[in-house]
């Protein structure tokens, strides 16, 4: 009687960076207000943020929020420092996040961003 062999599963795909298209950013700014490109330390805080490891910003507004069909992509614009990226390190926390955001923009609300130049990592809302 034959045995039965199983076929060896298929080799996952690999996504290098080469490979993928640029997770798209936002280009435009809320009315009214200069940009600082997302990552470039400019703006008020600049100078600290580029110095520590995570900066905490503080009595921010959000002034506009952004986001793309990617998955956990989007931006949040800081008035008076820039867009920065919201973490995506838990899908969880990236949501809640940008709700926290969403109510801090949409009540006019000071919230304090914990950043690192690039990326948002924690939020409060007083």
């Amino acid at each position: 009687m034959p045995t039965k062999t199983k076929t060896p599963p298929k080799p996952a795909a690999r996504v290098t960076a080469a490979s993928t298209p640029a997770t798209p950013m936002p280009t435009l700014t809320p009315e009214g207000l200069t940009a600082a490109a997302p990552g470039s330390g400019a703006g008020l805080l600049g100078a600290q943020a580029e110095a520590q490891a995570v900066a905490a910003v503080q009595s921010v507004t959000i002034g506009g929020l952004w986001t793309s069909n990617n998955q956990s992509n989007a931006y949040a614009y800081l008035n008076g420092i820039g867009w920065r990226h919201v973490s995506a390190a838990n899908p969880v926390s990236h949501h809640a996040m940008l709700q926290i955001l969403r109510l801090a923009r949409d009540a006019n609300l000071t919230a304090q961003c914990d950043e690192d130049g690039t990326n948002i990592h924690n939020v409060y809302v007083w």
